[in-house]
């Protein structure tokens, strides 16, 4: 997919791969939309109303790629309902506004669901064995994604 006047919704764009990936699509020649109020103001992945408000404002939306979470494995132990809430709840979020405004594409951005390796490399057929709050937030979203593109 050529991404030369493609309007991209970019979620977790002030992170470090955010920066890094909205930077090489301007490159690409695609128009880098992110989650913001009518005044500028980010808005978080759980705020549903305000991302309805958001699509309602910003017309139509080529592709979308997901990076918002909240990440740190540490934290997971420490808050496993905000983990859950921003990494499950903010994707589906995310989903549902792909469903309701036609976005034909979705990137989700997951990693470490593996746990620990039985063999290396690992490779897609790897058994899923998450064992953190983190990495099964990651293992909800990817099943989320799955339901969404199977309905």
């Amino acid at each position: 997919m050529g991404l030369k006047g493609k309007r991209v919704l970019l979620t977790g764009a002030n992170g470090f791969v955010g920066r890094h990936l909205s930077a090489e699509l301007r490159r690409l020649g695609a128009e880098v939309l992110t989650l913001a109020d009518a005044n500028g103001h980010s808005i978080d992945v759980r705020e549903w109303q305000k991302i309805t408000d958001f699509a309602s404002r910003s017309g139509s939306i080529d592709l979308a790629y997901h990076l918002a979470a909240l990440m740190f494995v540490p934290y997971s132990f420490q808050e496993p309902r905000e983990m859950y809430e921003v990494n499950v709840l903010g994707t589906l979020n995310i989903l549902e506004l792909c469903r309701l405004h036609a976005i034909p594409r979705i990137v989700f951005a997951s990693s470490y669901v593996y746990g620990q390796p039985s063999y290396l490399p690992i490779d897609e057929a790897h058994p899923v064995n998450p064992n953190n709050p983190y990495a099964r937030s990651k293992v909800f979203g990817e099943g989320l994604c799955r339901a969404y593109h199977d309905d």
